[in-house]
């Protein structure tokens, strides 16, 4: 296995993406980001973090950046 985290905790996930954690409940909850339980606490998988950063990127290319 590579030396990449897996998951991340909810702050950990606002730092790698330098946003508040209110962003990324705000994220989670409009369907976003997708995330993970693990013994019943929320996790953000670095994929999603990744998938996330690709849908971003789309949308700009496109025009169509949601803020």
């Amino acid at each position: 296995m590579s030396g990449e985290r897996l998951v991340y905790s909810i702050p950990e996930a606002a730092r790698e993406l330098s946003v508040s954690r209110s962003t990324i409940y705000r994220l989670i909850s409009d369907g976003q980001l997708e995330t993970i339980s693990v013994r019943s606490r929320h996790r953000v998988r670095h994929s999603a973090l990744v998938r996330y950063l690709d849908m971003l990127q789309r949308q700009h290319r496109e025009g169509t950046v949601r803020f």
